[in-house]
């Protein structure tokens, strides 16, 4: 009975320990500096959106990130902006791993974070949108984590709120990164 009881408490006791190590893996990743790169953008939906409301959708991503309490080490928006000015990288088209890698050690990020609206349709007045979310490590270029999520707006302003509502669900929804690293269903 004795011997059963130890082969227990090892096995518990082994189970908590792998858990352990593998919280700590997956938690470097949030201390280490991570950047929002501004929103890519389909080439033949990119009329449809303004640089200022990319800018303003990456915010969105950073916030959702942010509000999470699990990502909190910064790259500040400014240097990510004059980074990708400097090197005259394009604002609008789709933004892909190796421009983030470029981008990610001019600014001294450890992972990048880079979105995508990757689909934009009208169906009379309501806007369906779809936003793909990556979170790239700079060293290595790898896709540490990817999600994406869906809007669906309708009334004024509507091709803007329902980006706005995709990117959210992509940090936080069903499919969405905050899932995929094991904190949940966010929303």
């Amino acid at each position: 009975m004795g011997d059963v009881l130890m082969k227990k408490i090892f096995i518990l006791l082994m189970s908590l320990l792998i858990l352990g190590i593998s919280s700590v893996c997956s938690a470097g990743m949030m201390e280490d500096p991570i950047a929002v790169l501004p929103v890519g953008i389909k080439a033949e939906i990119s009329r449809s959106i303004s640089r200022a409301e990319t800018e303003r959708i990456s915010g969105i991503l950073r916030d959702e990130m942010e509000d999470s309490g699990v990502f909190y080490n910064w790259v500040e928006r400014e240097d990510v902006i004059r980074a990708f000015d400097e090197q005259r990288f394009q604002m609008s088209g789709m933004v892909d791993p190796s421009t983030a890698v470029s981008i990610g050690k001019m600014i001294g990020a450890k992972y990048i974070v880079i979105g995508n609206v990757t689909g934009l349709t009208r169906e009379g007045g309501t806007v369906y949108s779809h936003v793909s979310v990556k979170i790239v490590e700079v060293e290595t270029g790898r896709v540490s984590v990817g999600g994406r999520g869906d809007g669906k707006k309708s009334g004024g302003d509507a091709v803007y709120r329902s980006i706005e509502q995709a990117a959210m669900d992509a940090i936080n929804g069903e499919k969405g990164i905050m899932v995929k690293l094991g904190f949940g269903k966010r929303r």
